[in-house]
């Protein structure tokens, strides 16, 4: 390489070097400096001392949840306090996956048996008392305005074989204020039921219902939007809540495809029916519903000392309809 080429070479590099130096000054991203206003619009909050936060005017009264057990021979009935009422019911003989019991009802679902004003919501603070020997489990609850509420849940006996799997709930309302008291209505939950195998078919988890000797039945699918096939025009919005009103109302329940829950009104007949759906886990990003619902009471009104009594039957076991029919609810 002569001279010449060398020289060019050296103002090439030294040319390059010049024009990043100058690339880099000019055109490189700058971080702008924040004026006094923005750092203090942005600084965080200190923080408070626990001196200068006031405490609450009031605070409700926390409830201690409480489970218990008792047996009959055929299953195992775990009753929780609060909402008072059976929280699970564990079949001892049937087995599902894993060899494991079949449950009914679940925690993401009201107790079976909880009361209530409103679709889906039980009331609370019941407390509960317990008997293994007779076996039986009593909930109490006082409202402010002096109306007490009694539910004494009984469990079938050994030999028993006409009430297998049945449980007889005696319900209470008793104003022992000095006023008149009245109620619009109350609905008994009949718990939830869901698919016992993931592949089960959504066509089996259903809420049942009998008014005036008629028999009605939604599933799951009920509360889908609807479209139109193929073209994909939605005509209906989902639907949360499943609520019909009619006269004489005998029992209603919720099925899986092999297992049902059946709440029926021993006395006084109920006035409505409603369900609502609540997803239990997915299958291949698919969700798995399950249903819940209720049994809805009419309203009324007590005098002071004065008391209303009613009485339910709840079935909680494997679809037999020889079993139901001796109950008087075979379909």
């Amino acid at each position: 390489m002569d001279r010449k080429a060398w020289i060019a070479v050296v103002l090439s590099i030294i040319g390059l070097a010049a024009w990043q130096w100058y690339y880099v000054k000019t055109y490189s991203r700058k971080v702008p400096v924040p004026t006094q206003k923005e750092a203090a619009s942005t600084a965080p909050a200190p923080s408070a001392t626990p001196s200068a936060t006031p405490a609450p005017a009031h605070q409700e009264p926390v409830v201690v949840a409480q489970n218990q057990s008792l047996y009959s021979p055929s299953a195992e009935y775990v009753f929780s306090n609060d909402t008072g009422g059976i929280e699970r019911a564990i079949l001892l003989l049937h087995f599902g996956e894993n060899k494991q019991a079949v449950f009914l009802n679940g925690s993401r679902t009201m107790p079976i048996g909880a009361v209530g004003g409103v679709p889906g919501e039980a009331w609370g603070g019941f407390t509960m008392q317990t008997n293994a020997g007779k076996g039986e489990a009593i909930f109490n609850r006082k409202d402010p305005d002096g109306l007490e509420i009694t539910k004494r849940f009984s469990l079938p006996q050994s030999g028993s074989e006409d009430g297998l799997y049945v449980v007889r709930m005696d319900l209470s309302f008793r104003n022992t204020g000095s006023a008149d008291l009245e109620r619009k209505g109350y609905f008994v939950s009949t718990g939830g039921a869901a698919p016992i195998h993931p592949n089960d078919w959504p066509m089996y988890t259903k809420f049942d219902w009998n008014h005036e000797g008629k028999f009605e039945s939604i599933d799951v699918n009920w509360f889908n939007a609807s479209t139109i096939p193929l073209v994909g025009i939605q005509t209906r919005e989902a639907r949360n809540l499943y609520q019909e009103e009619r006269k004489d109302v005998l029992w209603t329940g919720v099925a899986s495809q092999y297992f049902c829950t059946i709440v029926t009104a021993a006395k006084d007949k109920g006035s409505s029916a409603w369900a609502t759906r609540f997803d239990t886990r997915k299958l291949n990003d698919v969700p798995v519903y399950g249903i819940q619902g209720g049994l809805g009471m009419p309203g009324f009104s007590l005098a002071p000392g004065q008391t209303l009594e009613e009485s339910f039957e709840i079935y909680a076991g494997p679809k037999d309809l020889s079993q139901l029919r001796k109950l008087g609810r075979g379909q």
